[in-house]
């Protein structure tokens, strides 16, 4: 499942619904912008994306060992929406 910012296809609410019944300590959902739509992001997503830049940081001899370059940055990310997640939800129960 991708994330589809600006783009003129529409979200696909289906795989939402079944990512959102899949809760696991490898999804974060955060809420974006001013629609209020809450994404699910799974982990196995984000490191696809950091192979790339660690590919890319390699070739620019950013690192040396692309592989562990790649992991440190999916851990790095992923604890990053991991505390806006629950910034998100402590935010919304102190709203109510």
């Amino acid at each position: 499942m991708g994330i589809n910012v600006g783009g003129n296809q529409p979200p696909d609410f289906e795989s939402l619904k079944r990512a959102q019944s899949a809760s696991s300590p490898d999804v974060a959902e955060l809420l974006f912008g001013t629609y209020k739509k809450k994404v699910q992001i799974k982990k196995g997503r984000v490191r696809d994306v950091c192979a790339g830049l660690a590919e890319i940081a390699g070739s620019l001899g950013e690192t040396n060992d692309e592989e562990l370059y790649g992991e440190e940055m999916t851990e790095d990310l992923f604890e990053a929406l991991k505390i806006v997640e629950k910034r998100q939800k402590k935010k919304k129960n102190n709203s109510n």
